[in-house]
């Protein structure tokens, strides 16, 4: 096993997620000072591209199963929304609108389902946060959670059928 530093720009990069096909990754960084999406290669063969752009920062990107679109999460409209990007057109689309946070978005393993965390409290100061399920497209919306408490970090099993999150009482 070996180590290898991937960027040395001096810019902050956070959450990568390698493209299904392993021949780049996405990540947030801080390029011209603001958090967007970067597609990055591994080898440092190509410059980095930026895939977003706006004020509000982006974070949290995922690639869908199939490598052609990427859902993250933006505060663009001045809110946490789960947003996804085609990559072929660059064309950004909202799918969630409450005014709440819903952010840490995860496509199903067959790219049909998004898993996201919202909180959207039922009181004010109420800590509740929890797992939402979603179409791909943003439809269908629902709630899986609804403990007392912090339900968040969702990850897929292999054939879709199961959810693991970590949940704090």
């Amino acid at each position: 096993d070996q180590q290898r530093q991937l960027t040395n720009s001096g810019k902050y990069h956070r959450t990568p997620d390698w493209a299904p096909d392993g021949h780049s990754y996405v990540c947030v960084a801080n390029y011209d000072g603001n958090f967007d999406l970067w597609l990055m290669d591994p080898d440092g063969k190509r410059p980095p591209k930026q895939l977003t752009d706006y004020e509000g920062s982006d974070y949290s990107p995922r690639f869908s199963p199939n490598g052609r679109q990427i859902v993250f999460t933006s505060e663009r409209i001045g809110n946490d929304d789960i947003w996804i990007l085609e990559l072929a057109s660059g064309q950004a689309t909202r799918l969630t609108t409450p005014q709440a946070r819903d952010h840490s978005p995860a496509h199903s393993p067959d790219g049909s389902r998004i898993v996201f965390v919202a909180e959207r409290a039922q009181a004010l100061l109420d800590p509740n946060v929890d797992l939402y399920l979603m179409k791909s497209d943003g439809t269908d919306v629902r709630r899986l959670t609804s403990n007392a408490g912090i339900d968040r970090y969702a990850t897929w099993s292999p054939d879709g059928r199961w959810l693991l999150y970590a949940a704090s009482k």
